[in-house]
Order: structure tokens, then C-alpha cells, then sequence
């Protein structure tokens, strides 16, 4: 029996496809949040609402971007939200959805243009191949949905069906 050879186009086809599944994710905890919940204090440092991780999330993903254009990579954003305690306020859950629907509009856009995914490019100081960047893209966000899981026990949130089906949560 003769093994079939996985393409380059599957493996991108398949990661693309876990990215909207994990991005979409991301927008149905917004859209399940009261804004009041997305922009209360966490007992994390620096990342201590979710509204600013869901800012950090973006601002990887323009990093992840940059990453893939062979760009300068700019951290200022990602690590100020990151590192930095002081409280920021999401005005809208539409400002939010607005912010990650732009970054998706940018990483597509980008996508178009690539035709050597194999090609091995520099993002925080390590070397992935481009194809590489976007597994970190999901392996980023699921660490935040863990960390909103986390949280979400802790402050007694209903979950999304999306998440319960996902991570195999218990309803309640």
C-alpha cells in the first residue's frame, strides 16, 4: 500500500482552518461577555482584563504579520499590554470585535502573497518556517483561552456553547 505525501498546500489548508476556528472562538467570548466583564480587573499582572488580552492578541498577530512580510517586528504594543499593570477600558464589545476583524483582514491579505511557505523567517528570536507562524498564532491564542477559562471559573461566567463543545466544558 503506498503512503500518500501530505502537500504544503493541505498542511497550510488545515492550519488556516484551525486558525478560524480558534479566532472565531475569541469573538464568540466577546460577544458572550457583558462589557463590564470584558474590561473588569483580573488577578493577573499586566494582562489583567480580558479585554487587554484580547488588545495582546491582536497586536501578536500584527507582529505574526510583520513576521511573515520579513518586516521589522515592533513589540512596543504587545509588550505595554503585556507587562504594564495599568487598567485599560474597551469603550464598546464592538471596538473589540472590530480590532481582531481588522488584524484577520490584514493577515489574509497577506496570505495572498506568499507563495514560499516553506521559507524560514525570525520572529521573537527564534526561526519558524512561515507556515510555522501561523501554528504560533494558534498556540497564542489557545494559551489565552486557557487563562479565560481559568478566569471564568473564578468570576462565575457562563461559558459560550461554542467553548463548552470546544474544550469540552461542563455547562455549569
Amino acid at each position: 500500500m503506498k503512503k500518500e505525501q501530505i502537500t504544503i498546500k493541505q498542511v497550510i489548508n488545515t492550519l488556516l482552518r484551525n486558525w478560524k476556528e480558534t479566532r472565531q472562538l475569541t469573538l464568540d467570548w466577546i460577544k458572550k461577555l457583558t462589557l463590564a466583564q470584558l474590561n473588569q480587573k483580573l488577578p493577573r499582572p499586566g494582562l489583567n482584563s480580558f479585554a487587554k488580552h484580547i488588545y495582546e492578541m491582536g497586536e501578536i498577530q500584527k507582529i505574526c504579520i510583520a513576521a511573515l512580510k520579513e518586516e521589522n517586528l515592533d513589540l512596543t504594543a504587545a509588550n505595554k499590554l503585556t507587562f504594564e499593570s495599568c487598567k485599560l477600558v474597551a469603550k464598546t464589545k464592538g471596538e473589540l470585535t472590530d480590532f481582531l476583524n481588522r488584524c484577520d483582514k490584514e493577515f489574509y491579505k497577506t496570505l495572498k502573497n506568499i507563495d514560499d511557505w516553506d521559507k524560514v523567517v525570525s520572529i521573537f528570536g527564534e526561526k519558524r518556517s512561515r507556515y510555522g507562524i501561523i501554528e504560533l498564532m494558534i498556540i497564542h491564542e489557545t494559551l489565552h483561552h486557557g487563562q479565560f477559562i481559568a478566569f471564568g471559573y473564578m468570576e462565575s461566567i457562563e461559558f459560550p456553547k461554542s467553548w463548552i463543545d470546544a474544550w469540552a466544558l461542563p455547562p455549569k
